[in-house]
């Protein structure tokens, strides 16, 4: 691999205007650092570069680590010490026989702020938790503030004696307890501590020392394959980019099929990462944090490849891209997003679209970062998400978002994105500076079309999410016959969720069948036309009540006047949840059955033969059996999400 990139040049200075195609052998294939390909290494506009497995019954499997080797018995316990490679710096993973090992981990606490200091860096953290290490090894792993949101940070330096630690780079929120009540024991705890490895598969490392001291799994020791990762990105595909001005110089024509990526390392957000996460930190704006990146890139395909154990998101697309094709390919095991979309933030440089997202089974991403979705589509539009089939997420299944805080300063929400040049701004008006009319051409995730996509067994984690989710995108998106369902989740806000600054969206014909929670949700105009919602349920299938019981149709503030909600068919098989819900006044006052169109819609009990009809009458959907996707042992610790009845509302 590290002779591939010097390869293509040369071949590129002799000759541009041909194709290109590399086969990659069975076996492993081992990157010691990213493969760069760009203008220097990819055929001129017209001819492609392909890169594929010669065998695809048995696939090249691309690596971005190397072993470690001169394993010492540490005395009197199970574990193993080995000496860190000098090729690696500060990994933040460890795979053994192919398979991701957790962090040790301390026990959960409640975080708090100090008075007097930047809330998003101090934060207090029981003493003993912190005696024994160095401050520089550990990590602080939290929900800051608010429970729709995974950090991990490392801690730069502690104090003891006052109990604190300062951060290596900020939180997304105030490093304080949750407002919800959900955790009640806390959700903060420390990584990578000797003290906390209390169990097999757990590692330690030590960056003063340079050691990795692990616990093997029964069956495993000195001689088993154990691996650190050398870097986030494994392959970039990278044309000329002006981030700044208005037109980029993409490559094209890029290729992928039939290739295996694993095995690389988390990416760690910069100290000045501020203003620029998309939607809540869920990614960062333009980073290197996925194994495979386009940037600057048109007209490229990854098809029939795996992403399996890695830390990291899998695909991204960046800035300006278009037309690319991610299809029929496996994600999973993944630690952060599945596939993201991301293009530049407000202005007139619209330069992310049209992508086919098709045929995909996207399972267990976010198991480094919790918030990690599975298809993440952030100002980019007139792309198609079709028949993708996701499961088993700490959240939300699939998010079309553009929201952005507008304020020069860039200290808010996704605000470090924003073009202000390009863009009209009325006099001393930053803060809800126009109304989502005005702003619409600046929202770049229009008219996406999300059909037929399933998705179940999501919101396994963290809470306030959905199974698919938009808010802040532009107008004239679609979600067409999607199949949601077997959601057993308290975390569930509505399965399907048009949430603030989002308007004109059409949600038709999609299949609600037996999730936690409420239906759908709107919080501005929208047409919800010929949906089918089955079984609500008001309690997960441990019998603990779910906070959201508003209704199977919920529309939130006045800004949802003029809706469409007509042909909708609900049926219900527990009474807590009503058909229809007005709630909010909002800034444009209450919403009702005067401001909304409302035709054709049924509310009524389940019954045996309504739900045979409904079984015959949508073949396309399998109604009568629960999906093959059975129980599972999730990569993420659970820290005790309402397990308790006390922790319900006496009014619930």
């Amino acid at each position: 691999m590290a002779e591939l990139g010097a390869a293509l040049t040369h071949l590129m200075q002799e000759n541009n205007r041909q194709d290109v195609e590399v086969l990659f052998s069975s076996g492993v294939h081992l990157l010691r650092e990213t493969l760069e390909l760009g203008p220097e290494q990819i055929p001129a506009r017209g001819y492609h570069l392909r890169l594929r497995s010669q065998h695809p019954d048995t696939p090249a499997v691309l690596r971005a680590s190397i072993p470690l080797t001169g394993w010492e018995g540490v005395k009197g316990t199970p574990c193993l010490k080995a000496p860190l490679p000098d090729a690696v710096g500060t990994p933040r993973s460890l795979y053994a026989e192919g398979i991701r090992m957790p962090n040790a981990r301390s026990r959960v606490f409640l975080p708090q702020t100090l008075e007097g200091k930047d809330p998003l860096r101090y934060c207090r953290v029981p003493a003993e938790l912190m005696q024994g290490a160095p401050a520089q090894n550990l990590t602080l792993s939290l929900l800051p503030k608010q429970k729709w949101i995974h950090n991990r940070i490392p801690i730069a330096s502690a104090d003891l004696d006052e109990g604190s630690v300062f951060l290596s780079a900020p939180a997304t929120y105030p490093l304080a307890p949750i407002g919800y009540g959900w955790f009640p024991e806390g959700h903060a705890w420390i990584e990578n501590h000797p003290r906390d490895l209390t169990e097999p598969g757990q590692w330690v490392m030590d960056y003063v020392e340079r050691t990795v001291t692990w616990w093997p799994l029964a069956g495993q020791g000195p001689d088993t394959s154990v691996r650190v990762p050398v870097c986030t990105e494994m392959i970039r595909v990278e044309g000329r980019v002006d981030r700044e001005g208005p037109v980029d110089a993409c490559v094209q024509g890029v290729s992928l099929q039939g290739l295996s990526f694993t095995e690389n390392d988390v990416y760690l957000w910069p100290e000045d990462h501020t203003g620029l996460g998309i939607q809540h930190d869920w990614e960062l704006w333009d980073a290197p944090s996925a194994a495979l990146r386009f940037r600057g890139a048109d007209d490229c395909t990854v098809e029939d490849c795996t992403f399996s154990q890695l830390a990291s998101t899998a695909i991204r697309m960046d800035l300006s891209c278009k037309r690319h094709r991610i299809v029929g390919n496996r994600i999973e095991h993944v630690g952060g997003v599945g596939i993201l979309a991301s293009g530049y933030g407000p202005g007139t440089k619209d330069t992310n679209r049209h992508h086919l997202i098709e045929g995909n089974e996207i399972s267990y991403v976010g198991e480094s970062l919790w918030h990690g979705v599975g298809i993440f589509i952030w100002q980019s539009g007139h792309n198609v998400v079709r028949r993708n089939r996701i499961s088993h997420c700490p959240y939300t299944g699939i998010v079309i978002a553009g929201r952005i805080t507008y304020k020069r300063n860039g200290r808010g929400q996704c605000s470090g994105t924003i073009r202000w040049d390009e863009i009209e701004v009325e006099e001393g008006a930053e803060k809800n500076w126009m109304t989502w009319y005005a702003r619409e051409r600046y929202q770049h995730a229009r008219e996406n079309l999300i059909e037929g996509n399933e998705i179940t067994r999501v919101m396994e984690m963290i809470g306030d999410g959905n199974a698919i989710y938009l808010s802040g995108a532009g107008g004239g998106n679609r979600l067409v016959g999607n199949y949601l369902h077997d959601n057993d989740s308290l975390c569930m806000n509505a399965v399907i969720r048009s949430d603030d600054d989002q308007h004109e969206t059409v949600i038709e014909e999609n299949l609600i069948l037996r999730s936690v929670g409420e239906g759908i949700l709107i919080k501005g105009r929208s047409d919800l036309r010929g949906n089918i919602l089955v079984d609500l349920r008001a309690a997960d299938s441990n019998g603990q009540i779910t906070d959201y019981l508003r209704g199977y149709l919920v529309v939130n503030g006045g800004s949802s006047m003029g809706s469409v909600i007509m042909s909708n068919q609900c049926y219900a098989t527990q009474d807590l949840s009503p058909f229809l819900n007005f709630g909010g006044r909002g800034s444009h006052g209450p919403v009702n059955e005067d401001n909304v169109h409302l035709a054709d819609n049924r509310f009524e009990a389940l019954s045996d033969d309504i739900f045979q009809r409904l079984n015959s009458d949508v073949p396309r959907f399998d109604l009568s059996e629960e999906s093959p996707v059975t129980q599972h042992e999730p990569f993420w610790p659970r820290i005790r999400i309402k397990e308790h009845a006390s922790w319900i509302r006496e009014d619930e």
